[in-house]
């Protein structure tokens, strides 16, 4: 269990050889090839994203449906760890889906937002760290703007990779890698920055409530 704005967050790691990774990243990138720019969120607002996504369009026939059962026992093995992490006062019920797939390339984005759930996970499913930006969070604790103002030299002095230190900065990002699985609060607001590659970086998106 680790802290991000003092806030819990966990990233484990995923054994691409325990479920059926290739069939999935192969139908995320049939899709992608389809439209790149499948954005049933916010294709509307003036501001809008520019991605692949498949969040309230999953039942659009004109992409194929993608099977996610052999990773998602994974997926209930980790956020149980997760919770057995938190010091909580008796056994805590939950559910889980997967709410979202993503997948971009070179000059795209996702823009700021949170999940209306307690928790959600990001499975880095496809991603080179060499190319692909992490997930960006933002600092909703005022302090951090006050810090960026008043004290801009601590900023320079803190070690901008260490998250025990993510409270004095407006963003930041966990560093990760493919197959990694994070776990964050759904009120924490992230985004993906644009970034100039035609890799694809690909992410398979949980949210998680409490029962």
């Amino acid at each position: 269990m680790n802290q991000l704005f003092g806030l819990p967050y966990s990233k484990f790691r995923i054994d691409p050889a325990l479920y059926n990774k290739q069939q999935i990243v192969d139908s995320i990138e049939s899709n992608y090839k389809i439209d790149s720019a499948r954005n049933n969120w916010d294709a509307d607002e003036v501001y809008s994203s520019r991605l692949h996504q498949s969040v309230n369009d999953f039942n659009n026939e004109k992409f194929s449906a993608v099977d996610f059962s052999t990773v998602i026992p994974l997926y209930q093995n980790y956020i149980q760890d997760f919770f057995n992490q938190l010091d909580l006062l008796e056994y805590a019920t939950y559910r889980f889906r997967i709410v979202n797939y993503t997948c971009m390339s070179s000059g795209q984005f996702l823009k700021e937002h949170t999940h209306g759930s307690d928790f959600s996970a990001v499975h880095y499913i496809n991603y080179d760290s060499a190319v692909h930006p992490p997930t960006c969070f933002v600092n909703g604790n005022g302090y951090s703007s006050y810090i960026a103002a008043v004290m801009p030299k601590l900023n320079k002095l803190l070690n901008p990779s260490n998250a025990d230190n993510s409270w004095a900065f407006k963003h930041f990002s966990i560093p990760v890698a493919e197959d990694d699985f994070v776990i964050v609060p759904g009120s924490l607001e992230h985004l993906v920055p644009q970034f100039d590659s035609n890799s694809l970086r690909m992410t398979v998106i949980v949210n998680i409530d409490l029962d």
